[in-house]
């Protein structure tokens, strides 16, 4: 029971990270959901090392630990899965939000270098529309 604890807070950190990941509109919003996939993916993967060893201490040991040995290390390996899967789809939420906080930033970039050129142009319009008036 308390070992599902801890899982189901993660659930929801992950749920709420989701409704950030719906609501990211600017390369910011996705830069910080970027860096925190990132960052979990750097727990996720210390973790992963974490199981490992207590795996392999349960291996070296399992004289000590009897029939319940093996319960203890089928357990460790199912932790390890789960938290290689976990780190796998950080890594990969993490690349998929990077590349969206480039290409918006390209975007943006593009925009703002678009912006001096528009509004010479309107410039330019409103002087025409100005001299058009005073002919009248």
């Amino acid at each position: 029971m308390f070992s599902l604890l801890p899982a189901c807070a993660q659930l929801g950190q992950q749920e709420a990270q989701n409704i950030d990941a719906k609501n990211a509109i600017t390369y910011i919003d996705h830069e910080k959901l970027a860096n925190y996939y990132a960052d979990q993916a750097k727990e996720m993967a210390a973790k992963v090392e974490e199981k490992k060893q207590l795996l392999s201490q349960y291996e070296n040991h399992s004289n000590k630990y009897g029939r319940r040995g093996l319960d203890i290390a089928s357990h460790a390996q199912a932790n390890i899965r789960y938290y290689e899967q976990a780190t796998n789809e950080a890594v990969k939420q993490a690349g998929f939000h990077q590349k969206i906080a480039a290409d918006l930033r390209k975007r943006e970039s593009a925009v703002n270098a678009e912006k001096p050129n528009q509004q010479e142009q309107q410039r330019i319009k409103s002087r025409i529309n100005s001299g058009s008036s005073n002919n009248l």
